[in-house]
């Protein structure tokens, strides 16, 4: 006598991906920090 295991039930898992794009409207907030070693684009800063 042979015993073995075999699947009763096989479950296949799809994910659907979505990209939507819409427009919106609102205001929008600018903060500026301080920083201390660089300048906006990125370059270092001569420290004082």
């Amino acid at each position: 006598m042979e015993t073995r295991a075999v699947p009763k039930e096989r479950v296949r898992l799809t994910t659907e991906e979505v990209t939507e794009e819409e427009t919106v409207t609102g205001e929008v907030r600018k903060e500026r920090i301080e920083t201390e070693g660089t300048d906006e684009q990125g370059d270092q800063r001569p420290r004082p």
